[in-house]
């Protein structure tokens, strides 16, 4: 996981498990919400309620992961609830990024805040691609399959450290530098998983264990 989500609402997350167990509420009813949330935040983005999407957005990230350690600990799990979880959360992922291209830029598609939105989807495609064939080839993932790959994921450009990014940018009322900053963390991931993709083809290692 990235240093938000080990070091920033991981405390909340278990605060609220704590509070969910005993209760009716289950494990796939937070799932749902977070697909939900997943989705309502696209359209938000795109029609610039920024504020309101980054709430639901945010609400989206809390209860992703919630719903796992909720299941887990009253041992109540889903496959089809997992499935649907994870199938949702890359396209909606990308469709976040091409909301704050459409918004940003204001349907000038020739603009640089455009350019910039559209290369931040380009690599975060491009990235997910290069993991994605990483974890077919290898049946490992590529975000832990040696110590630094692990540490390098506490900060790569993902879901959670974009929100921030953008979150901060917005606040300081600088928007577009934000989503040019997000675009080129984006690219420096994707630039960096090819390449440890193309150190580990060359030098498979052993497994490690990661803690």
């Amino acid at each position: 996981m990235d240093f938000i989500a080990t070091y920033i609402y991981r405390l909340p997350v278990r605060g609220l498990v704590r509070l969910l167990a005993p209760t009716r509420i289950t494990p796939n009813a937070v799932t749902a919400m977070s697909v939900l949330c997943s989705f309502a935040a696209i359209p938000l983005f795109a029609t610039g309620w920024i504020w309101t999407a980054f709430l639901v957005a945010y609400t989206f990230v809390i209860c992703d992961s919630l719903d796992g350690k909720l299941a887990r600990m009253t041992i109540r799990l889903s496959k089809r609830a997992g499935q649907i979880d994870h199938g949702t959360s890359t396209p909606c992922e990308a469709c976040y990024y091409l909301a704050w291209t459409w918004h940003f830029s204001g349907g000038h598609l020739t603009s640089w805040p455009a350019v910039a939105g559209m290369l931040l989807f380009g690599f975060f495609c491009l990235d997910k691609i290069t993991t994605g064939t990483f974890s077919r080839t290898f049946h490992r993932s590529l975000f832990d399959y040696q110590a630094w790959d692990a540490r390098f994921h506490l900060i790569a450009g993902r879901r959670t450290i974009n929100f921030a990014i953008m979150t901060v940018g917005y606040a300081l009322q600088a928007p577009i530098t934000a989503l040019v900053m997000t675009m080129v963390w984006m690219g420096i991931t994707m630039s960096w998983h090819m390449f440890r993709f193309a150190w580990h083809a060359r030098h498979p290692v052993r497994r490690e264990h990661v803690a």
